[in-house]
């Protein structure tokens, strides 16, 4: 299993903050508590203007005490300290009787342990899961026939949108563009940015051979330094998941081919005209949430 960092203080902020009874309508009896308007508003804002939106959120409310408190965790612990520097800043009316207090510092402690239990059973059951999924001859075939690589991320300042360096697309496009047109690889995969600021591409190829082909072209091209940043993905939970995503969706899509072959075949043989398939497709899991 991968080594991923553990959760801390570093991470959590809690914060104490007005809240609203939820009442059954028919019995007239409270049935939870929710953070005012104003308080959600406050945290938007501040997690705005900070640029430090939190990846977790979530509240409980301590009936001994009457106090609802708000947690908000971040994988990053650097957002958490810009999130907590824009908070700190506003003036009492600003923070619209939300507070942080020895009291709420004194939970984070707590919820970053809980974040770390649940972290690791989930990663317990996924670790579980892909075994079986390999320890199956067919997936472990297939997924002898996908490749992973992954390279510095840059975002566009237009659009914001994310994409693998330009030098480094340019490279691997040539790999596969001077491979014969049989042996190129049937999709790429464009799975998005990671927490270590690596964009990550998958390519599926027919055979096991072309893959290996594929990736000897490519480590050729890393060791001729003529592009930096490049890196092929062969081993990890990450990448596991990836694989995993990708081979199902490879198998969709041939089981949607194969179907519209045959509806197609018995239209023709009905002398109709065929239909075109409108399903969407789906998608692999993207490498940020493949924990």
């Amino acid at each position: 299993m991968e080594k991923r960092t553990m959760f801390t203080e570093s991470n959590v902020v809690v914060l104490s903050a007005p809240y609203l009874k939820v009442m059954d309508g028919e019995s007239d009896r409270c049935v939870g508590y929710l953070p005012k308007e104003s308080t959600e508003n406050v945290i938007d804002t501040v997690a705005g203007k900070s640029g430090a939106e939190p990846d977790w959120a979530s509240s409980i409310f301590e009936a001994e005490n009457k106090r609802l408190f708000v947690s908000l965790s971040w994988r990053d612990a650097e957002m958490r300290e810009k999130f907590l520097k824009e908070f700190e800043g506003l003036d009492e009316e600003g923070r619209c009787g939300i507070v942080r207090d020895a009291e709420c510092e004194g939970r984070d402690k707590g919820v970053a342990d809980s974040l770390n239990e649940k972290r690791e059973k989930k990663e317990a059951k996924m670790t579980e899961a892909r075994r079986k999924w390999f320890d199956e001859k067919g997936n472990y075939a297939k997924d002898l026939c996908v490749s992973v690589v992954k390279g510095t991320c840059v975002v566009d300042g237009k659009t914001g949108e994310k994409r693998i360096d330009p030098v480094i697309a340019q490279f691997l496009d040539g790999v596969t563009r001077f491979m014969s047109k049989t042996d190129q690889p049937e999709d790429v995969f464009n799975l998005g940015s990671d927490d270590d600021g690596k964009f990550w591409v998958a390519y599926s190829f027919r055979l096991a051979t072309l893959k290996s082909e594929f990736e000897r072209r490519v480590k050729n091209i890393m060791r001729s330094n003529k592009v930096e940043g490049l890196e092929i993905v062969l081993e990890g939970a990450i990448y596991e998941n990836l694989v995993m995503g990708i081979v199902n969706e490879m198998e969709v899509r041939r089981e949607k081919a194969e179907a519209m072959k045959k509806k197609v075949e018995a239209q023709e043989a009905n002398g109709t005209e065929p239909v075109a398939d409108t399903a969407e497709e789906s998608h692999p899991v993207e490498p940020e949430k493949a924990e």
